[in-house]
């Protein structure tokens, strides 16, 4: 996906021993380990794809330059929903989601605001296989591809495809080169969090990074927490978390 979503990592375990009594120790049984909580990767994904839902959304974070700090709040609404539609002539799922926010920042004293609103729509085939992805003044579309596996554990990770993005579906002003890989990372004794990270390398040189984390159960249910992006562009330093309800 191209949005951002920033990782809570937990990992809790236990070992409990106990002891006989009535007049002679018996020795303790040995317990075989639990076996590593293992999600349905593919599962996971075609219900990120078909994920219909919307709430509301936290933000925070914070813009430097120059010795100066402007600490960023805000709150909104957010929604997302998957429809039929087309990509480039072929059919394909077309999943949009949507933003809608106000941003604060505050520095010495002074506080202004400014929207934060954004709305893109990201295309797949009938197997959930990324096909390209718009948003105003942004035309993506898929230049290579791999399946990611059919199950994982803490610890999976690996490409999953890459994008050329241009100014408008002309494709005559390649904007951006975007690379997203996946990784899958402890969470709970019944939950693991799957990462998607997009990098976007600019011609310039600038990678913009942006991590989007879901929670997903053994059985693939899927639950978006956050977005974040940690980027520095002529000289300002820029760290936002978007918190989803």
């Amino acid at each position: 996906m191209q949005n951002i979503r920033i990782l809570a990592l937990l990992a809790v375990s236990s070992l409990l021993a106990a002891c006989g009594g009535g007049g002679s120790d018996a020795p303790a049984t040995p317990t075989a380990p639990a076996a590593p909580l293992s999600i349905p990767l593919t599962t996971a994904i075609a219900n990120m794809v078909n994920l219909s839902r919307s709430g509301a959304l936290t933000v925070v974070g914070s813009a430097s330059t120059s010795g100066q700090t402007v600490n960023l709040t805000g709150s909104g609404t957010y929604s997302e929903a998957t429809t039929a539609g087309s990509f480039e002539g072929a059919p394909a799922l077309r999943k949009t989601l949507a933003v809608n926010a106000t941003l604060v920042g505050t520095a010495a004293g002074q506080t202004a605001s400014a929207p934060l609103n954004s709305s893109s729509d990201t295309y797949f085939d009938s197997n959930y296989k990324p096909l390209g992805a718009t948003a105003t003044g942004s035309y993506c579309t898929t230049t290579s591809y791999t399946a990611p596996p059919a199950t994982g554990q803490a610890g999976t990770q690996g490409d999953w495809y890459r994008q050329d993005c241009y100014a408008s579906n002309a494709k005559t002003t390649k904007l951006v080169t975007v690379a997203v890989k996946f990784e899958v990372n402890a969470d709970s004794a019944t939950s693991l969090l799957l990462k998607v990270t997009t990098l976007a390398s600019t011609s310039n040189g600038t990678i913009v990074p942006a991590t989007a984390t879901y929670r997903v159960t053994p059985t693939g249910t899927v639950t978006p927490l956050s977005d974040s992006t940690a980027v520095t562009v002529s000289g300002v330093s820029v760290n936002l978390a978007i918190t989803y309800q």
